[in-house]
């Protein structure tokens, strides 16, 4: 007797896609939050089973950002706060002012995170990111306490750099925050407001990464465990056409650990890997390793090629990479290269969606090195834009003048419980702040207002 052998399961010719109701698909995004719902919407948008699954409109980031605001704020603790104490004061609402500075351009610093702009509130947000509220939002987390901000995500950028809307307009919140900095504008090059594009592969990186910065004659030499390469070289080999300043282009590689004695040993062996290979090429090549502070090491190469070694002070709990992007001081420059992939923050991609930038360090007490920094940025295609509030007079002054150095002294007269008039000289060290990204203009207390009022054009 013949018996025939049937299967329950579907054969490869049976299998077909079901079709699900859309509905189910917004359902599913309850659950889900952060990377994974960015994901999530990725991977299923415009597909037979959910057919389309898109949020592009605002209303919905306001449902979720009203419930969140009204929550607690998060206190956070900061490393060498008697760095600051010893000439800033603390005012009730917990903001930190130079006790000689009360305007708009002061440099301030946050011992707390609005509950808005939390880790957490942010991953619940992430279903909203093609609105153009999340757009904005998303520029203005690196202007959080800088010992928070190491813990956002960062994204694949050759595998999530689908998921902004480019090229794209300046959005309506963004233009409530921003204005072109005119100043910087008048010294941009003939190429102003033309659209930079990118590559669109890794590959086409590593061709443009080779032909403007000789990555072969060095990058084999460096521990990718250890270190990761970040800021204007990897802005410039993403662009497909070379950047007009790319010969004076050094190349920042960051130290992937906290400890002083293995960043120094880590560098010397990245040296000793340098030399075997520069050696094996039979020209007698040789580099110079200089040691400018114990932060950081400068590796002069043939070629005209400069690596500079840098060491970031970040907390054990906190991933390097991850402080070092969110805590630079232009988005713009938010994007690493760690040997195999590249990495960026959101606001990088935004960036480079509106092909402009913005300086997370716009205060009367900046450095003319970051105006400097600026204009290269600005030379090299990308429009600029500052806190509406800035005093663009400040742009003259900062440039006028050079890092200060020399004590500075102010008198004043006063009248003491008898009623005389004494006069007080008060001597002021030249002080720099140990992290730059300071929210001088409160560009988050004012998003979240305009988010409270709902002002949707």
């Amino acid at each position: 007797m013949n018996h025939t052998l049937t299967s329950n399961y579907p054969t490869e010719q049976d299998e077909k896609i079901v079709a699900l109701n859309q509905d189910i698909g917004y359902l599913l995004l309850k659950y889900l939050k952060g990377l994974d719902v960015i994901s999530f919407m990725e991977a299923i948008d415009g597909s037979e089973q959910f057919n389309m699954i898109e949020i592009s409109e605002d209303h919905l980031f306001y449902k979720v950002f009203m419930k969140i605001v009204k929550e607690v704020k998060m206190k956070v603790n900061v490393p060498y706060l008697h760095f600051y104490l010893d000439t800033c004061s603390i005012d009730e609402h917990g903001y930190l002012y130079p006790e000689r500075y009360h305007s708009g351009e002061t440099p301030i610093l946050r011992f707390f995170i609005h509950p808005t702009f939390t880790v957490e509130a942010f991953e619940n947000l992430c279903f909203t990111y093609k609105t153009p509220s999340f757009q904005c939002y998303s520029r203005l987390l690196p202007l959080n306490t800088y010992t928070y901000v190491g813990n956002f995500l960062l994204l694949d950028y050759f595998n999530y750099k689908g998921l902004i809307s480019y090229p794209r307009e300046l959005n309506a919140h963004e233009r409530r925050l921003f204005k072109v900095c005119l100043f910087f504008r008048t010294l941009q090059s003939n190429i102003l407001n033309k659209q930079i594009s990118f590559v669109a592969s890794m590959t086409e990186f590593m061709k443009n990464f080779e032909n403007r910065f000789k990555s072969s004659v060095w990058i084999e030499a460096i521990d990718f465990t250890k270190f990761h390469i970040s800021g204007g070289c990897i802005v410039n080999s993403l662009c497909e056409q070379s950047i007009p300043d790319t010969n004076i282009e050094q190349i920042d590689i960051n130290f992937n650990d906290n400890s002083f004695n293995e960043f120094d040993e880590a560098v010397a062996n990245v040296f000793t890997n340098l030399a075997l290979i520069l050696s094996k090429n039979g020209r007698h090549l040789s580099a110079k390793l200089i040691k400018e502070s114990c932060s950081i090491y400068h590796a002069i190469l043939p070629f005209d090629i400069k690596l500079q070694f840098n060491f970031k002070d970040v907390r054990e709990i906190t991933n390097p990479m991850n402080f070092v992007l969110h805590s630079s001081d232009i988005d713009i420059s938010q994007v690493a290269f760690t040997g195999s992939h590249i990495f960026c923050t959101i606001a990088f991609l935004q960036a480079i969606a509106t092909n402009s930038f913005i300086c997370y360090t716009m205060h009367g007490d900046m450095e003319r090195s970051i105006c400097e920094r600026i204009i290269r940025y600005c030379q090299r295609g990308f429009v600029f834009l500052e806190p509406q509030g800035f005093d663009n007079a400040l742009d003259i002054d900062i440039m006028a003048r050079n890092v200060l150095k020399e004590k500075t002294e102010e008198t004043r007269e006063i009248m003491n419980d008898d009623g005389e008039i004494q006069i007080i000289t008060n001597t002021y060290e030249p002080r720099q702040f140990p992290y730059p990204n300071v929210d001088s203009h409160r560009l988050q207390e004012t998003f979240i207002e305009q988010i409270c009022r709902k002002k949707i054009e």
